[in-house]
């Protein structure tokens, strides 16, 4: 998963076949759309969290022989507010 706020980072997203996340929650964002589409879209940082941990869910449910490695990941998540 990449996340974005610019151009720039959603083409590098994409580009390297990534499941790409564009945000726009801060006042000043450097623009207003993205001249590509990501394959996501927040403008409020409460909908991006409910998101990703849907996103984890969805993977913990379906890759069993991986939960332990996904375990991890969610007991390391980084609080981001």
């Amino acid at each position: 998963m990449f996340i974005g706020d610019s151009d720039a980072d959603i083409q590098a997203g994409l580009e390297a076949n990534v499941h790409t996340i564009g945000v726009k929650w801060f006042p000043n964002a450097q623009t207003l759309t993205f001249s590509k589409q990501p394959d996501a879209y927040f403008d409020d940082i409460t909908e991006f969290v409910n998101y990703v941990e849907r996103q984890i869910d969805n993977l913990l449910h379906c890759c069993t022989e991986n939960t332990a490695v996904f375990m991890f990941i969610i007991e390391r998540k980084i609080n981001i507010f």
